[in-house]
């Protein structure tokens, strides 16, 4: 009986296949709670734009009143207590932050 059968010269070698960058990218996340490689959004930014989503640079860009649509990675969450139980969220994609005071429900 062989205690370890991944070492040695029976050891069984497996065959994974490669990631995506996408699912690399993913995987950074999950286990490491950020990546270094690119941002999750990036690999979908084409269907955003398809769907009308604008970055985060042209949010802030965007002419005052102006409503958008927006998607992005909550990365900051805030209640103070003087905001009669309003919560600010910052949101980010691949180009920037998306500041609370550009965004409303």
């Amino acid at each position: 009986m062989n205690l370890y059968p991944f070492y040695g010269p029976r050891a069984r070698s497996f065959d994974f296949r490669q990631l995506s960058a996408f699912q690399t990218v993913l995987w950074d996340y999950r286990t490491q709670g950020h990546s270094a490689r690119s941002h999750p959004l990036a690999a979908v930014r084409e269907e955003l734009r398809g769907l009308g989503l604008p970055t985060a640079r042209e949010v802030v860009a965007a002419p005052n009143g102006r409503r958008m649509q927006y998607a992005g990675l909550v990365i900051c969450r805030q209640q103070p207590g003087t905001a009669k139980g309003v919560t600010f969220l910052t949101l980010e994609d691949e180009t920037g932050f998306a500041p609370p005071d550009s965004l409303q429900r």
